[in-house]
């Protein structure tokens, strides 16, 4: 595993934190304290982030040759699948997008799943 790699799972872990603490304080019914929120976005955001990869084309396990990521996103994302050393804009982008909306989204079923309990 490279340093970009350990690099991108951190973006993605505390952006999936972020994204289910965001979800869970928008709305009380989907909170579970700061620290279930967090353990809730951290594991969504791995398989979220790698997820948005694989669907993206970009990053080390896709197969995908990303011609979306590089649509959107312009030169730097095809750089970073081209095996650049450095971050580019578009793999943190990626990384944070995946990682935000996949602890966000599990946040939301989590939530939806504890209130049918209690209904």
């Amino acid at each position: 595993m490279h340093a970009n790699d350990i690099i991108s799972l951190i973006i993605q872990l505390v952006s999936g934190a972020a994204g289910a603490n965001l979800v869970g304080n928008l709305s009380d019914q989907f909170d579970l304290g700061v620290l279930g929120n967090s353990l809730v976005g951290v594991v969504a955001a791995g398989l979220g982030g790698q997820l948005l990869a694989l669907l993206l084309g970009h990053g080390s396990g896709a197969s995908g040759d990303g011609q979306l990521l590089t649509f959107l996103l312009g030169h730097n994302a095809a750089a970073a699948r081209a095996g650049n050393t450095s971050l580019a804009i578009g793999s943190i982008l990626t990384d944070v997008v995946g990682g935000g909306f996949g602890g966000g989204l599990l946040m939301l079923i989590v939530g939806l799943g504890r209130q049918s309990l209690h209904d």
